[in-house]
């Protein structure tokens, strides 16, 4: 697809866009091709102007609903439209805003007229009537607050342009989110986004994971830059946001794809910017028909986020017979479908990843960004133990310490989960403990908070014992 030709997957997407500037980008474009096609490309730059203009008078109309227009919102208007040949108005007197809406209402613009005589009318005047409601929704959502006389106006002028431009008939028979509908397409991203400093923050103190942090840091990066060429009006640069993670269990997989989709999210690169955790038990069903359906819940609960995929070799290791493999051509088919709003995260061990990805040409082009997971090392397996102990105020001696990097030093890795074992030790280090100390008489505070060599022995027994 060439810079100048419109992504009408872009446009095509749910009432909840994106990225709007993105959006209004791809509108641009979608005008500039109906003129085209249809041979009046003399007219074409009237009509961007035009559309620009209706579109800034809809907005200013739709914020003066409440007499007032948000910061929130006026920011929207600067970033939508970056152009100081529109100005938003100083007077919110009633009287005047009263008039300015009903001049709106009055306002059917000449580039949409002249579209109806246009081949395909019908179809053109259809999508962009549509992105119009859609680029209204997001304005009215811009200051996290979307009620119902907000509604009301889009939904008037909406029906307002259905009739004019495509007939009566369509009122009742096409488009049409209700009030509910809207609203509920909105709860979830109307809720702030975490602050990119705090999910920054909760990166930076992890133990370890230096090359998964430089790594992360990168896709960061990239993103900024990419909103900032979007700002400037240059084309973004369209790269996989998919990633491949390898690594052994415990070694952070999962809590890295959660801080990446709060990153996405607080960037305005996904919508919602969540994790929906899943293994091949919840995308390949035992019957016929059931395979397809349940990978095309999961992706729909991941909309707007991150679709993670735990062990996703799995998904081609059943044999002939088994659904995997149609669950991993439904996920192709919908990471395309929805590429502007979903990332899609698949991990496990490194050499089984690497032929999980090759063996399919599908996956491989749309998963060619691998990041590597290595192993805890023993003193950062001690560091995330004691991050446990201090979180939960429980106290040690030294020789403990000292006991728990010899132990990490011998354990098997190919057994141990790094991070997960820890957890697991620690756990049953707890057990032991209340086992030990549940029927003193008199327990004290530092009964309750110290850790004997008892307590650690006897967890990694019972943790060898259920492992091994």
């Amino acid at each position: 697809m060439s810079n100048n030709t419109p992504n009408l997957d872009i446009l095509k997407v749910d009432t909840v866009i994106p990225n709007i500037y993105n959006f209004y980008v791809e509108l641009e474009k979608y005008i500039k091709y109906i003129y085209e096609s249809n041979g009046q490309t003399f007219s074409m730059q009237k009509a961007l102007d035009e559309m620009r203009i209706h579109l800034f008078k809809f907005l200013i109309s739709l914020g003066e609903i409440n007499l007032n227009i948000s910061r929130d919102e006026e920011q929207f208007l600067k970033y939508l439209f970056n152009s100081n040949q529109l100005t938003i108005p100083s007077s919110f007197e009633r009287i005047a805003v009263l008039k300015r809406r009903t001049d709106f209402f009055s306002y059917i613009p000449a580039y949409l007229h002249e579209i109806k005589s246009f081949r395909n009318s019908r179809t053109h005047l259809e999508l962009l009537i549509k992105c119009i409601t859609k680029i209204a929704l997001n304005f009215s959502a811009s200051d996290k607050d979307l009620d119902e006389s907000e509604i009301k106006f889009i939904t008037e002028y909406r029906q307002l342009l259905i009739k004019e431009l495509l007939g009566s008939y369509y009122i009742k028979n096409n488009f049409g989110d209700s009030i509910e509908n809207a609203k509920k397409k909105f709860e979830e991203s109307i809720k702030p986004a975490t602050p990119i400093d705090e999910v920054m923050k909760s990166l930076d103190e992890l133990i370890g994971l230096e090359n998964v942090k430089s790594e992360v840091s990168t896709l960061i990066n990239m993103a900024i830059v990419n909103n900032m060429r979007v700002k400037k009006r240059l084309p973004p640069i369209n790269t996989s946001k998919h990633l491949v993670f390898t690594g052994n269990p415990g070694t952070g997989k999962t809590t890295i794809a959660r801080i990446i989709a709060q990153i996405y999210g607080s960037l305005g690169i996904l919508s919602k910017g969540h994790l929906t955790e899943v293994s091949r038990s919840d995308l390949v069903g035992e019957y016929i028909g059931q395979t397809a359906q349940k990978t095309q819940d999961a992706i729909k609960n991941a909309l707007g986020g991150i679709l993670f995929i735990d062990e996703a070799y799995s998904l081609a290791q059943g044999g002939q017979d088994d659904y995997g493999a149609e669950a991993i051509a439904e996920l192709i088919k919908e990471m395309e479908n929805h590429r502007d709003d979903l990332v899609v995260i698949v991990a496990g061990y490194n050499d089984e990843m690497h032929k999980f990805i090759d063996m399919n040409p599908g996956l491989a082009s749309r998963f060619n960004k691998y990041i590597t997971f290595d192993d805890y090392t023993p003193e950062e397996l001690v560091e995330i133990l004691n991050l446990f102990l201090r979180k939960n105020e429980f106290i040690v001696s030294e020789s403990l310490l000292i006991d728990f990097r010899k132990y990490f030093e011998t354990v098997d890795k190919a057994r141990f989960a790094n991070a997960r074992g820890v957890r697991n030790i620690f756990e049953k280090m707890i057990e032991e403990q209340a086992n030990r100390i549940v029927n003193l008489h008199n327990i004290s505070t530092n009964d309750l908070k110290l850790l004997i060599d008892t307590d650690f022995y006897g967890a990694v027994k019972k943790y060898e014992d259920t492992k091994f």
